[in-house]
């Protein structure tokens, strides 16, 4: 394929984790928060190209080439369908392993130029690895997820996420759902030692521990209500956070 594209609606993503509100379970805040403009994601999509092998039921491998650096940062509605000089490349690629009752995501990514967080010039490249598992036990589905990416380059180095869905909580209401998730966030050293010599009091993680219930009303309308604890957010001197939402879903 080429075009605009979306990394994340082939790359680092699991069903269960799309239940959530939470950014970081649909593609982690290590490669979504990398380079100049992050990925080809939401809501800054570039130009790319594609292509993936099955080479069984079982195995798959999923390979993109994007724009280094897509979209315009200051004008988001603005669809920027062009490769500027400078912006390098991005990419990324996963292989896939599907098994009876689970499903294994392991990901390499990688830019082909960047600016490190010391604006010194370096030879190194801007990438990340990430792992993510799916599993299902009758109604239930657990997840988790590990990535790591450059502390040369990414004030965010390392997450973690993990995360339970619950189908049918209720004999009642078959086709509701509830999940539990939490998602870390930690800096890299290099960032911290930034701060650190520049008196910067902040701290070196954040924290999100998020409750969600999905209730289906009828054919047509579904609620999903929805309560996050973040500590530490944006990893900063911002005290604590409780955020609360509800997701309305309407199918015609």
């Amino acid at each position: 394929m080429a075009g605009l594209y979306d990394i994340n609606s082939d790359f680092d993503a699991l069903d269960s984790a799309g239940f959530f509100f939470n950014n970081s379970h649909g593609i982690g805040a290590d490669v979504g928060l990398s380079g100049g403009n992050g990925p080809s994601i939401f809501p800054f999509y570039g130009l790319a190209v594609s292509g993936m092998y099955q080479f069984n039921d079982n195995h798959r491998f999923n390979i993109a080439v994007a724009d280094g650096i897509p979209g315009d940062a200051e004008r988001p509605s603005n669809i920027a369908a062009r490769i500027e000089k400078g912006d390098g490349a991005f990419t990324i690629a996963q292989w896939s392993l599907s098994l009876q009752e689970q499903l294994w995501l392991l990901g390499y990514w990688q830019y082909t130029s960047g600016e490190s967080l010391t604006e010194l010039p370096t030879k190194r490249l801007n990438k990340g690895v990430y792992v993510r598992n799916e599993t299902k036990i009758g109604a239930t589905s657990i997840f988790f997820r590990i990535g790591l990416a450059s502390d040369s380059f990414n004030k965010y180095s390392e997450f973690l996420g993990a995360g339970i869905v619950l189908d049918s909580p209720y004999s009642a209401r078959t086709n509701d759902k509830v999940g539990l998730g939490f998602a870390y966030v930690g800096k890299g050293d290099k960032t911290i030692k930034i701060e650190t010599n520049n008196d910067l009091n902040f701290e070196s993680f954040e924290l999100n521990v998020e409750i969600s219930y999905m209730a289906v009303i009828n054919d047509v309308l579904t609620l999903q209500p929805n309560i996050q604890f973040i500590k530490n957010p944006g990893a900063s001197d911002i005290s604590d956070a409780l955020v609360t939402g509800i997701r309305f879903s309407i199918s015609l």
